[in-house]
């Protein structure tokens, strides 16, 4: 069940990043390094860590896999699922409503403060850090020793990454400029 949630998750970021490069001509966030492999390539290495760290409760849950322990069996598959389904919906319905609000001319460089945004400045963000935890909650069922829950450090670096490195501090910083 894991792999099916991550699986629906990088289809559904995959084109949604996709399809808003393609809009934009360029993804301006690597404008000014995708040419100099010195500066590109530190990004490059975190970006791959990080896809190895998120991913790790499940990666781990599925090499300790057994038919005892499928889907269904422990509450928390329930809670996981649950828990990933709200996240996942949440980051949805935020990055559609950024979406119509950045393709009406009269809102450019303009701040969204309506729907989701309205209660949050990154409801994208904490959707996005919702659903890492609800796979981290669901990949516990196949645990069995102490130092898998070590895993617990998906949702804790994706939490790290989006408030502290990539993401609100880049969005700040160019809504500073606005």
């Amino acid at each position: 069940v894991g792999s099916v949630l991550l699986f629906f998750w990088a289809v559904r970021l995959g084109s949604f990043l996709y399809l808003r490069i393609r809009k934009a001509g360029e993804d301006s966030r690597f404008k000014k390094i995708r040419n100099n492999p010195i500066h590109f390539f530190p990004l490059w290495i975190i970006q791959a860590i990080w896809v190895a760290l998120t991913a790790s409760p499940v990666l781990l849950a599925n090499s300790l896999f057994s038919p005892e322990s499928s889907f269904g069996s422990l509450w928390t598959d329930y809670i996981g699922l649950s828990v990933w389904l709200f996240g996942f919906v949440f980051e949805v319905i935020a990055d559609l409503q950024k979406s119509a609000f950045k393709s009406n001319s009269k809102n450019k460089n303009k701040w969204i403060e309506t729907g989701l945004w309205a209660y949050s400045r990154h409801p994208n963000y904490f959707g996005e850090i919702t659903l890492w935890t609800g796979l981290f909650i669901l990949s516990t069922g196949s645990f069995f020793e102490t130092i898998h829950y070590l895993t617990v450090i998906s949702p804790v670096f994706t939490a790290f990454l989006l408030t502290s490195v990539s993401g609100i501090p880049l969005l700040e910083r160019s809504g500073k400029k606005k």
